[in-house]
């Protein structure tokens, strides 16, 4: 993959000229429109450095002169100063998802100095629906979608309203998956039980919400696909098992799923904020769309205190 992508050393993940290429134009982007706010992202040049026709490649893409391209990938490295608003990039969530043709997302949230909580968020979704799709939130505002598939033309508003949220309508007898203790056939999601989405490491526990046989949903990939879907109303729910977050993750998706209606909390109910580059959270993340009802929720929250009692 020389010249083309690089493994990162610290989680041994892929990074590509695009991601490089993406967070080198969005730094020098909002460093021009915003120059008293800090940026933040998630990559460094040092993969670039390093290999001459990746670097190649990026500048490429980014149009930038090199030493310009490496400044603006690299001014996302800086700490953020105590109190200070800053933009967090994700420049593409789902690497893995971006090199194989499933789906990936570019995500950019604005972070409040004072209250580390998301006031605007906004998502690139290339491959998940149709045609090629924004969600855009802003705090007290909402959350709308937009159709972007021409970049020279403004983009066309998307009917949010049209949610892909059947399986609310369904009357789930959840008690009776409790009572079948995992005896017998996998079950239907949407049918059976209410769709949901778990991201954990593959070292810890499982927590199993809605019985041993309701299976999380496979949505690939990375965390902030998973918070469009619910906030979408595609999915009840979101469970992201570790305690120790990247803000870039997750930031975009918490307003975008807050801002639909639903609820975005810790395993304690209280709100997910962002005051640095690595946030620890108790629990998890509990993730709920507004289709979600407060029983279905509560069994989300309870499925990680059993799963985390468990040993997970």
């Amino acid at each position: 993959t020389r010249g083309m992508s690089a493994i990162k050393g610290g989680d041994s993940t892929p990074v590509t000229a695009g991601d490089f290429a993406i967070q080198a134009i969005a730094s020098e982007a909002l460093g021009k429109w915003f120059p008293g706010d800090m940026f933040m992202g998630e990559e460094d040049s040092a993969a670039l450095r390093d290999d001459p026709e990746l670097c190649r490649r990026t500048q490429e893409l980014s149009g930038l002169e090199e030493g310009a391209m490496l400044d603006a990938i690299d001014r996302g490295t800086q700490p953020i100063a105590a109190g200070q608003r800053y933009w967090v990039l994700d420049p593409i969530d789902g690497t893995k998802g971006f090199l194989t043709g499933q789906q990936y997302i570019i995500g950019l949230a604005l972070i409040d100095g004072d209250s580390g909580e998301p006031v605007v968020g906004v998502m690139g979704s290339p491959n998940l629906h149709p045609e090629p799709c924004v969600m855009a939130a802003v705090k007290g505002g909402g959350t709308r979608m937009f159709f972007a598939d021409d970049p020279r033309s403004p983009p066309r508003r998307a009917d949010y309203e049209m949610r892909e949220n059947a399986w609310a309508e369904t009357e789930y007898d959840i008690a009776a998956l409790d009572a079948d203790g995992g005896a017998g056939a996998e079950l239907e999601a949407g049918v059976d039980y209410p769709p949901w989405l778990l991201s954990r490491p593959m070292v810890e526990g499982s927590p199993l919400p809605f019985g041993a046989r309701a299976a999380p949903g496979d949505v690939c990939c990375g965390a902030l696909v998973k918070y469009w879907s619910v906030a979408v109303g595609a999915h009840a729910g979101f469970i992201q098992y570790a305690q120790k977050l990247k803000t870039w993750d997750h930031a975009a998706g918490v307003i975008c799923v807050r801002e639909s209606g639903g609820q975005v909390t810790d395993v304690d109910g209280l709100p997910v904020t962002f005051p640095g580059r690595s946030v620890p959270v108790s629990g998890g993340v509990i993730c709920s769309s507004r289709e979600c009802t407060p029983s279905m929720r509560e069994r989300l929250v309870t499925s990680v205190r059993d799963a985390r009692a468990n040993g997970g």
